[in-house]
């Protein structure tokens, strides 16, 4: 018979109490192996002024006030990035002289470094800019707009808003236009819909860009249980 033998148990090694020795000495040895892995990872890490855990064998390393990328035992990207954000998606948000990108946990290209901004992503749409004109991609990294607005806000109601000159309008995720840019001004109120005024009258648009309401309100309020409000006389 074996003088011990292995189960695995949520995830542990238990061994059998057949030779205490024997099992002693093993676990010396699991110890020892742990410890001088441990201490060789420090050393290598040790190079670095700060080290982040990014993921699973993933770090974001500092030297010199620059960022890199490390998977504990070797270097995948030395420190050249003026920034590095958070694993998300597969991807990591970086910038180097003024341009912003995204690289992979390999330290490739997603998506080349030429955007003078890349803004947070939300339902898988990013605003970017470049010489300062706005447009948005997606997370294929394809821009679904030209890079023609003179800015853009990206909200949490099914659509984005851009504007060009004094003018505003809303697009979709898909980056089309689904109202003219015609408004003075456009307000988020919730629910999937906006207001929107030429001159001084107010009225109502919904989530595909449709005028809900005639543009004649003073001003019109929405109420907790889905009820609008509206002033015809200020």
């Amino acid at each position: 018979e074996k003088n011990f033998h292995f189960q695995e148990m949520e995830k542990n090694i238990l061994i059998s109490k057949t030779n205490k020795g024997t099992a002693m000495k093993f676990h010396k040895i699991i110890l020892f192996s742990f410890l001088f892995s441990a201490v060789l990872i420090g050393q290598e890490l040790a190079q670095y002024d700060r080290v982040w855990e990014l993921a699973e064998n993933l770090k974001k390393v500092s030297k010199n006030a620059k960022f890199g990328l490390h998977d504990g035992s070797k270097e995948i990207v030395s420190p050249k990035y003026d920034y590095m954000g958070e694993y998300i998606r597969g991807m990591i948000f970086v910038s180097n002289n003024g341009k912003w990108g995204f690289i992979n946990r390999n330290g490739e290209d997603i998506f080349p470094l030429k955007y003078d901004y890349v803004g947070d992503f939300r339902r898988g749409i990013a605003q970017v800019s470049l010489k300062k004109k706005f447009g948005f991609i997606n997370s294929n990294w394809k821009e679904i707009t030209q890079l023609k607005y003179d800015a853009v806000w990206n909200s949490d109601e099914g659509y984005s808003q851009v504007q060009v000159k004094s003018k505003y309008g809303l697009i979709n995720d898909l980056g089309v236009e689904i109202t003219a840019i015609k408004y003075d001004r456009v307000n988020g109120v919730g629910q999937g819909f906006s207001k929107v005024w030429i001159g001084d009258k107010c009225g109502l648009l919904d989530r595909q860009g449709k005028e809900v309401t005639q543009l004649k309100y003073e001003d019109i309020g929405l109420h907790s249980e889905g009820t609008f409000s509206i002033n015809l006389n200020g």
